[in-house]
């Protein structure tokens, strides 16, 4: 059979059995300068080829080793320009995409300035967007429901622009509608009732903002379930009592169960989940296999030995919201790591038995400089143990199922963080080159570099947050969602920034609470001298400090009030916050206002207004090493 014809920005959907092929062939003009050949593997393992179609292919068939490109990894792709010396115009190309393990893949050919369609609810496969320039695809509906556009971020921060019409190349100056990465989310939603909402193509630009992002970017209607890719979050947005819809499909004969797990932005998502062989029917609250509806993330483990797990098959996740919220939906195998974006944090436990209480995750790092002499940046990296003691290990390649120590020839680099404590761990940038430089063929690729880290705690089922930060000022704010309370670290004399997202015209508060005092001094005592040299200092749409803020601690309260009635309170804005301390301390910090539940960290006061008849609600995060009942606290203040 003749290979299946690929039209350029336009991704051709297929499936292939383990050491199979499938082959696709595409035309170049005499015009053409160069082409760019991706391929986005959503589930299993796959590698991609590439070759200029010769006579003799044509009597005998295609043969491996007769390829002239190969990606250097898979899920990479090939990328030739017209000074490559093989490269030939015009000419007939062959692509074959093998199959590693049995794959659902798309591929995708890219031709200068021409905008890449997008499918419904299939995300592209990783992209990377240097600063000042923006990437242009198109997305045509029929369906008169409401439209998502979401670009979920593993580093940087980008925008987003759209249009109808003949405004094919949207910017910040002719879009209909934008969102700006720098205030936490990178997401459209278009509505029916939107004056300019239309039955058919939309145009999509982003730009990779002030220091370049990488990405990935998916379209979809309410009637479409969004194709989740093994590890990698997914950027998700819903109106109040609205559901949106996703699908994660598994062939893995190896795997011990399935994490799913949904972290709120802002609002409090639910998680519901069914499973089939074919095709899953979508969850709600009546009928579902698996859920869960707690304040704040949710997570659901279905372990090989539950009897809906499918090694094979697919699994519809519905994810529902009274309020409306933002939120980032991540499906994963239990042994196999989960990307984490930049700046985010994390909040996961350790799997239970039998499992062993490891997790593991993969942080991608962009590359500077050129192509003989690639850099990575330097990388905070904070382990926060909330109910128990963690420790982490940073490997330079995909450690065993069982590793928990770096293998040769990498140095450790390692971290503990102590039960109700927070540490960090400074890889400088010459360390996250030369961890770089020795990475496997697993590590990733198109200008980017992963590590693993591996979080391993002293018992099962503990909770620990994870957070990575490069840059400085802004790029370097971690995003804290209302509610979910962070441990971190303050170094001496110099400035922590966070950043939270407000979409609600409601009083909120931030909590800053000094580590606990040392042996010999009573339990639940902050040390005064912590407590004295550690001050806060918020302000709206751009970073404070000493000498320009809104709201600030004062000597006699850690607790900031924003209310409604200030003259700087804005709605769907971003608040910007500076933690500042003369020595080293370590803190926690958490933001919450009357809608939200806040979770209760062991030996952490807060201190809240609460108004007549309009009661605030907590969850308690207790320790499982600790068999004794919980002492909860109410001292009134005034």
């Amino acid at each position: 059979d003749r290979p299946v014809l690929l039209t350029a920005g336009t991704p051709q959907l297929d499936a292939v059995a383990a050491r199979a092929w499938r082959y696709y062939e595409f035309q170049l003009d005499a015009e053409a300068r160069g082409v760019d050949v991706s391929l986005g593997v959503l589930a299993g393992a796959a590698e991609l080829f590439l070759k200029i179609e010769t006579a003799a292919d044509r009597r005998h068939g295609l043969r491996e080793s007769e390829f002239t490109w190969r990606a250097r990894r898979a899920g990479d792709g090939i990328s030739i320009s017209m000074w490559d010396d093989e490269f030939a115009s015009p000419a007939t190309y062959i692509v074959g995409v093998r199959g590693v393990t049995p794959a659902v893949f798309n591929v995708l050919l890219s031709l200068t300035a021409m905008p890449t369609v997008l499918l419904p609810g299939v995300p592209t496969t990783l992209l990377h967007s240097p600063a000042g320039q923006i990437q242009y695809y198109s997305f045509t509906t029929s369906s008169p429901s409401p439209l998502t556009i979401a670009v979920s971020p593993i580093w940087g921060q980008p925008n987003v622009y759209a249009a109808t019409g003949g405004n094919v190349a949207p910017t910040a100056s002719t879009a209909i509608w934008s969102a700006n990465g720098d205030d936490t989310t990178s997401v459209i939603r278009i509505m029916p009732s939107d004056a300019s909402f239309v039955l058919g193509t939309y145009f999509i630009g982003v730009d990779g903002g002030v220091s370049g992002a990488e990405y990935s970017v998916v379209a979809s209607t309410d009637t479409t379930a969004v194709r989740l890719v093994e590890g990698l979050p997914q950027l998700g947005c819903i109106s109040s009592n609205e559901w949106a819809y996703f699908e994660f499909v598994t062939q893995s004969d190896a795997s011990n169960g399935l994490v799913i797990s949904v972290t709120p932005i802002y609002g409090d998502p639910d998680l519901y989940v069914t499973s089939s062989s074919t095709h899953a029917t979508r969850p709600d609250m009546a009928t579902h296999q698996w859920a869960s509806h707690l304040p704040g993330d949710d997570e659901i483990w279905i372990l090989s030995s539950d009897k809906n797990y499918r090694k094979q098959g697919t699994y519809s996740i519905g994810v529902y919201a009274a309020q409306g919220a933002n939120f980032t939906v991540i499906a994963h195998a239990v042994d196999a790591a989960q990307t984490i974006q930049l700046n985010s944090p994390i909040t996961s436990r350790s799997p239970s038995k039998p499992l062993s209480p490891r997790s593991l995750f993969r942080l991608l790092l962009p590359s500077t400089g050129n192509s003989r002499r690639q850099r990575q940046p330097a990388v905070d990296v904070l382990l926060s143990g909330l109910s128990g003691t963690a420790s982490l290990i940073v490997f330079a390649n995909l450690p065993s199922a069982s590793s928990h120590a770096p293998s040769p020839p990498s140095p450790p680099l390692s971290a503990v963080a102590a039960v109700d404590s927070a540490t960090v761990l400074a890889i400088s940038s010459t360390e996250a080159t030369r961890l770089c430089a020795g990475a496997g063929d697993d590590a990733g690729g198109g200008g980017r570099c992963a590590l693993y880290l591996s979080v391993r705690t002293s018992m099962s089922s503990e909770s620990f947050a994870l957070a990575c930060t490069t840059g400085v000022g802004s790029a370097a704010a971690l995003t804290l969602a209302l509610g979910r309370p962070l441990r971190a670290v303050s170094p001496p004399s110099e400035y922590t920034y966070y950043k939270i997202r407000v979409e609600k015209f409601v009083d909120f508060a931030i909590t800053l609470t000094p580590s606990l005092s040392g042996e010999g001094e009573e339990r639940g005592m902050v040390n005064s001298r912590d407590e004295a040299s550690m001050q806060m200092f918020v302000q709206s749409g751009e970073l404070p400090s000493m000498r320009r803020w809104q709201w600030r601690t004062a000597a006699s309260t850690r607790t900031v009030h924003i209310r409604t009635g200030d003259a700087h309170f804005c709605a769907m804005c971003t608040y910007y916050v500076a933690v500042h301390s003369t020595i080293a301390t370590n803190y926690s910090i958490v933001a919450s206002d009357a809608l939200t539940h806040t979770t209760l960290l062991p030996d952490v006061s807060l201190a809240h207004a609460v108004e007549a008849d309009r009661p605030r609600y907590y969850t308690i995060l207790r320790r499982p090493s600790v068999k004794a009942a919980s002492r909860l606290y109410l001292e009134p203040c005034r």
